[in-house]
């Protein structure tokens, strides 16, 4: 293996490192709307909101709890989405590693 390859292959771990990183911005926007609906100082186990029965979370309004669904929704997505650009930098590395070796 050359210096080019290296060098190649150190640029490919280099984006895949930055396609891993979470995206905080659908967990912020779940935790600001938690916020604004329940209030900053809302029970959390393991730092997520209590949803059980007599919970401020069981007594929301359709309208809320379909922002709420949406935003999950969203996060999930957001989830999903970092980890096919973290397989598509891995496809990438590995087609450059193979076709490299190929010629």
């Amino acid at each position: 293996m050359d210096d080019s390859n290296i060098s190649s292959i150190h640029s490919e771990m280099v984006v895949l490192t930055r396609a891993l990183e979470p995206g905080p911005a659908a967990k912020d926007r779940v935790r600001s709307f938690e916020d604004e609906t329940f209030g900053k100082d809302a029970v959390r186990i393991n730092g997520e909101l209590e949803q059980g029965i007599g919970s401020p979370f069981a007594k929301m309004d359709a309208g809320q709890k379909a922002k709420y669904a949406a935003l999950q929704a969203l996060v999930g997505a957001e989830q999903r989405l970092s980890d096919a650009r973290a397989a598509l930098v891995t496809a990438e590395a590995e087609f450059e590693t193979a076709d490299a070796a190929a010629k």
